[in-house]
């Protein structure tokens, strides 16, 4: 669709990106296109912004079975549980779902489970 037309993909995809600042797709494709047209440092920034939000979205996965892993063994109060709750939290920010992550600090100040 932007054969030929790298500032025209540049610009879509920067506009995406405005739209939906935590899919790591769109930056990915704003650093090709940002690559192509010679804007190295831009292009690198916005790859690895991508690279970032990958990341932490196959943490999320992790830290949610470790979760659940440490609260069969642990009470609300053990550091291991709070850890876990307060990972949790934080990929969830880092990837836009402040609800979410939210969510996961109440069970901490709640000193409940989720």
């Amino acid at each position: 669709m932007w054969a030929g037309d790298p500032a025209g993909a540049a610009e879509a995809f920067a506009r995406a990106a405005r739209l939906n600042p935590y899919e790591g797709e769109y930056f990915y494709r704003l650093g090709i296109s940002e690559h192509r047209l010679g804007r190295r440092d831009q292009a690198r920034q916005h790859t690895r912004h991508s690279h970032e939000l990958r990341q932490a979205e196959a943490q999320l996965h992790d830290a949610y079975f470790d979760y659940l892993e440490i609260s069969q063994k642990a009470t609300p109060g053990d550091a291991d549980y709070q850890a876990a709750v307060q990972r949790l939290a934080s990929l969830c920010e880092q990837l836009g779902w402040k609800r979410e992550a939210d969510a996961w600090r109440q069970v901490l100040s709640e000193g409940g489970r989720a």
